[in-house]
């Protein structure tokens, strides 16, 4: 009985890892936005199969040379992604204040896009009449 109770609940912590998405989710990795047939300059994005995802930017500004990453959470329920960032880093230091507040605000409200996965190693993002093209990294 000892024995049986315990494979039954090495079961349910396989299956309960299981359905949490793992490595199974297509849009786990890192992938490079397009618009059009273009990708977008110094911008990527990665997925990971525990729920967090990182966006990294970074380009030439009138104050020179910047780099953004957001990070936070994301989920797919039926074709709507779901993107929930939680840290703004600017030039390697977290924004902190009201500045971080609002940014992460500004950047959760349109966190729901529709998502079309296009085969395994491609995805596109609807936003509004907007879309970008997402194609993975190997």
């Amino acid at each position: 009985m000892a024995r049986r109770l315990s494979v039954l609940i090495l079961l349910g912590l396989t299956l309960g890892l299981w359905g949490c998405g793992g490595s199974s989710s297509p849009i786990v990795g890192t992938w490079l936005p397009y618009r059009g047939q273009d990708p977008i300059p110094n911008a990527y994005v990665t997925y990971r199969a525990n729920g967090t995802m990182e966006r990294t930017m970074s380009g030439k500004t009138q104050e020179g040379q910047q780099s953004m990453v957001s990070r936070g959470r994301w989920k797919i329920e039926g074709d709507k992604l779901t993107t929930t960032i939680e840290d703004i880093i600017v030039n390697g230091r977290s924004l902190e204040g009201l500045g971080r507040v609002q940014a992460i605000e500004n950047m959760n409200l349109d966190n729901v896009q529709r998502i079309v996965f296009n085969g395994k190693d491609e995805f596109t993002l609807y936003y509004g009449d907007e879309s970008i093209r997402h194609v993975k990294q190997k």
